[in-house]
């Protein structure tokens, strides 16, 4: 499973934030919801982008629906021990989705760019 090493990174720092209450803070996940999403957005960047940066051993497109669907269910089942109402949990997860479909490591970007000025280059001098 190619997706597994980046879903274990992305786990363990969604469980570090849950498990802060056991040592004396507040978990991440009581927090009001914009830090939670942006709380998500970090261990999004630190877990699964920057590795992928590092590696370059395989690309995100690849592991990005296996990701969606492991990384909603971890969130969910975070936000129900943490008793965040339903409604919460539904916009955090969707925060979630958006962030996972919009992320893209930097070589990915710069790989698509570059693709597409050298077919404008080629078309234009045609």
């Amino acid at each position: 499973m190619k997706t597994f090493p980046y879903l274990l990174k992305y786990s363990l720092i969604m469980i570090l934030g849950y498990l802060m209450k056991y040592i004396g803070f507040r978990s991440v996940f009581e927090l009001p919801y914009p830090i939670i999403i942006l709380f998500i957005f970090v261990s999004i960047t630190f877990g699964i982008i920057r590795p992928l940066e590092i590696k370059k051993d395989i690309k995100y497109e690849e592991i990005r629906i296996p990701l969606i669907i492991l990384t909603s269910i971890l969130c969910i089942i975070l936000l129900y021990f943490s008793n965040i109402p339903i409604s919460g949990i539904i916009i955090i997860t969707i925060a979630n989705i958006i962030m996972l479909i919009i992320l893209k490591p930097k070589y990915e970007k710069i790989e698509e760019e570059s693709k597409k000025y050298i077919e404008e280059y080629f078309n234009n001098n045609k």
